[in-house]
């Protein structure tokens, strides 16, 4: 089973290295209404819902971008290392991380929306 789980990892990963350019290509913008604007007034993503990376303590993170119609599958781990210093928090490095984004055809339903 851990087996199994590894090789979807590594079919994941190699599709997230191929996608990402059919990402940039500019389309319509959806209109404003249907984003939510972040602390920052531009638009936020939304959390679609997370799948098991197949490694201890990391998931892959499904991301909408209603402006764009994209979709992002974000590979992070579960919790943020922080340390304590004078200026606030620090988040300090890890080993796993990566992004890969592409635009959608179709209307996207979030997990909670089913």
């Amino acid at each position: 089973m851990k087996n199994w789980k590894n090789i979807l990892v590594v079919l994941l990963i190699g599709i997230m290295a191929v996608l990402p350019a059919q990402a940039q290509k500019k389309t319509k913008k959806a209109s404003s209404a249907q984003t939510v604007p972040s602390q920052s007034g531009g638009p936020r993503m939304q959390f679609m819902g997370k799948f098991d990376a197949g490694v201890p303590n990391a998931g892959i993170y499904k991301m909408y971008d209603a402006s764009d119609d994209v979709v992002c599958y974000i590979l992070m781990p579960d919790l943020p290392v922080t340390k304590k210093i004078p200026q606030g928090v620090m988040y300090e490095g890890n080993s796993i991380g990566a992004i890969s984004c592409l635009k959608v055809r179709v209307h996207v339903v979030p997990i909670s929306g089913r």
